[in-house]
């Protein structure tokens, strides 16, 4: 799965979407690894469904990196035969900014037209060519979600990426798993090969198969689950993203592809009871936790206003705000 700038051989991916407590919030959490080989600078785009997101959200897994491989070994299971044939069928101060997680130079942006305002900033051996028409898919498919461009170079070893959000859509469980790996947008009506493991926890209801950690999380094993359920994807099947309710721990999770919300049920460690009629949610926002208070803008200089949405100063008569992608009327107001 994911989506890359350009050609690039990705595989033996991991991922675990689950939620916890953290610093007096409630968040939910995402981790993400592959084996990755390109040929130059290269990037892989990773939509996150959070209300708001900053270099803060991303952890070092360097002293825990076995993490996900542990939760991987204790939810391994091959989906049922039954199930075969529905698979056939916070940035405050700046809206993009550029960081090291590990061996990734990560571009973090509020949508995806706000990454061509520092993808400049990534260092050149990491640098990858922009890709206009990815960028503007993703803003179709995700409109108003953050996203997360990993920059890497050459050969890449399994290396988690973990984050925690506080979430649009608290009650669901989201697992991008969208796929493109030759360098052109996605494809949502195309059959893609799968190969990678997905697993589901939670931090405050143990649920499922107990996982046993190698390396000591530290200050960060509160995002981590004590126990997950998940299962092994190695087929053919439709190209999508995965969703689960937070209080149906146990599956199935649905395989949706983005705007369609009909889904496809995935059993998730065995579970083989007739799937239920979920469905993914609305496209609006829904956060728990209080948002943070706008600080205040000192006045604009002459010939100058503020973009409503993302408070970037703009020329007096600019239409678009170049770095949040919102349209602006003749009184400066934010046009979705």
């Amino acid at each position: 799965m994911c989506c890359t700038f350009s050609p690039a051989t990705l595989s033996s991916t991991l991922l675990y979407a689950g939620d916890a407590q953290w610093n007096g919030l409630y968040v939910h959490v995402l981790a993400y690894q592959n084996t990755a080989s390109t040929s130059g600078p290269n990037a892989m785009i990773l939509p996150i469904p959070a209300t708001r997101l900053g270099p803060q959200n991303a952890v070092d897994t360097r002293p825990f990196r076995t993490f996900l491989e542990d939760i991987r070994e204790a939810t391994r299971q091959p989906i049922p035969r039954s199930y075969g044939t529905l698979l056939g069928g916070t940035l405050e101060a700046a809206r993009a900014v550029v960081f090291d997680v590990g061996s990734y130079a990560v571009v973090l942006a509020e949508s995806p037209r706000a990454v061509l305002s520092v993808l400049r900033q990534v260092p050149k051996p990491k640098r990858p060519a922009l890709n206009d028409r990815m960028l503007q898919a993703f803003e179709a498919y995700y409109p108003g979600w953050p996203v997360a461009v990993c920059c890497w170079n050459g050969n890449l070893q399994p290396e988690p990426l973990l984050w925690w959000y506080e979430p649009r859509y608290p009650e669901w469980l989201f697992a991008p798993a969208l796929d493109a790996h030759d360098g052109n947008p996605p494809d949502l009506r195309a059959t893609v090969e799968v190969d990678h493991h997905i697993a589901f926890g939670s931090a405050l209801k143990p649920e499922g198969q107990p996982v046993l950690y190698r390396d000591d999380a530290g200050a960060n094993r509160p995002l981590l689950p004590s126990s997950a359920h998940g299962t092994e994807l190695q087929s053919r099947m439709i190209n999508g993203d995965f969703w689960l309710r937070r209080d149906q721990l146990g599956g199935p999770a649905l395989r949706c592809v983005p705007g369609d919300r009909a889904g496809v049920p995935i059993a998730l460690n065995g579970w083989e009871e007739p799937p239920p009629s979920w469905l993914p949610p609305e496209p609006m926002v829904s956060n728990w936790n209080p948002p943070p208070p706008r600080r205040p803008m000192p006045p604009p200089p002459g010939g100058k206003r503020y973009c409503s949405n993302c408070e970037f100063l703009l020329d007096a008569s600019a239409k678009l705000c170049t770095i949040c992608g919102t349209w602006i009327d003749v009184e400066g107001a934010a046009q979705r």
